[in-house]
C-alpha cells in the first residue's frame, strides 16, 4: 500500500453559504461525492458542513475545494422549498425482528463480498432474498397480466443524448469502451497494461470512441 493510502485523512469543517434546509441535507452530502476526488467522506448539516479528504499537494488550496462545495450548495438550497409529500400508506411504525445494519454482520459471514468501491459479490443467503422478491414482483405483474421484455445492460450513447441525460445526471454515467481495432495498439495493451493504485494505467488513446454506456434505468429502453 502506498504511503498516500496509509496518511489519516484531513479534515475540512466551514458552515455553508446558505443555511440547508433539513428535508436537503441528506441530498446534499450525497452530491459532495462527485465534488472532488479528494473527498473521502462527509457531514452535511443545516449550518455546517465537514469533509475528511485526502492528503494533497501545496498546489491545491483548500479555498478551491471549498467554493466547489460552495456552487453545489447554492444551486441546490438557494431558494428551495420542501415538496408537498401525500403517505398513503404506512408500515414502518410495527414490530420487526431486527432494527441494526446488517451489513457488518454479512460481510463477516462472506454473505457480501466487497470487491471494489461500490461492487459487491452477494452470497446464498442474500441471493434467496433476492430471488424472494422478484418472485413477489413477477406475480403482481402478472396480476396485471404485464407482458415481459428483457433489455441490455448496454445503452447507445445517442440514445441517452437524446433524452437529455448528458445534460441532467453526467455525474451518474458509466462509460463502456474497448481496444481499439488496431494490432500495434492490443499488442502493447498486452505487454505492458497494468493495474495501479488508481486503476488501471494505459494510454487512453489505446481506446475506442465510446458508443455504449451502462443502461442507467431500464425505462430507457422501453421508450425507444
Amino acid at each position: 500500500m502506498s504511503s498516500e493510502f496509509m496518511v489519516k485523512p484531513q479534515r475540512i469543517e466551514f458552515a455553508p453559504a446558505v443555511d440547508i434546509p433539513d428535508f436537503l441535507t441528506g441530498e446534499i452530502q450525497s452530491k459532495l461525492a462527485y465534488v472532488d476526488e479528494r473527498i473521502l467522506r462527509a457531514q452535511v448539516s443545516s449550518d455546517h458542513i465537514l469533509l475528511e479528504v485526502s492528503p494533497w499537494d501545496e498546489s491545491q488550496s483548500t479555498a478551491e475545494l471549498e467554493e466547489k462545495v460552495q456552487r453545489v450548495v447554492l444551486s441546490m438550497a438557494r431558494g428551495a422549498f420542501k415538496p408537498k409529500v401525500q403517505v398513503l400508506e404506512d408500515h414502518l411504525d410495527r414490530p420487526v425482528l431486527y432494527r441494526d445494519d446488517p451489513l457488518p454482520e454479512l460481510l463477516a459471514r462472506g454473505e457480501v463480498s466487497q470487491e471494489a468501491d461500490g461492487i459487491y459479490a452477494l452470497g446464498p443467503l442474500m441471493t434467496y432474498l433476492i430471488d424472494f422478491f422478484e418472485t413477489q414482483f413477477l406475480a403482481l405483474a402478472d396480476s396485471f397480466a404485464a407482458a415481459p421484455y428483457r433489455f441490455p445492460t448496454l445503452i447507445p450513447a445517442h440514445y441517452l443524448e437524446r433524452v437529455n441525460y448528458f445534460r441532467a445526471f453526467p455525474h451518474s454515467l458509466t462509460f463502456v469502451t474497448h481496444l481499439r481495432e488496431d494490432l500495434d495498439v492490443i499488442d502493447n495493451f498486452s505487454q505492458h497494461a497494468a493495474c495501479g493504485p488508481h486503476g488501471l494505467e494505459t494510454p487512453p488513446e489505446s481506446f475506442a470512441a465510446i458508443q455504449a454506456l451502462l443502461s442507467p434505468a431500464v425505462c430507457y429502453h422501453l421508450y425507444f
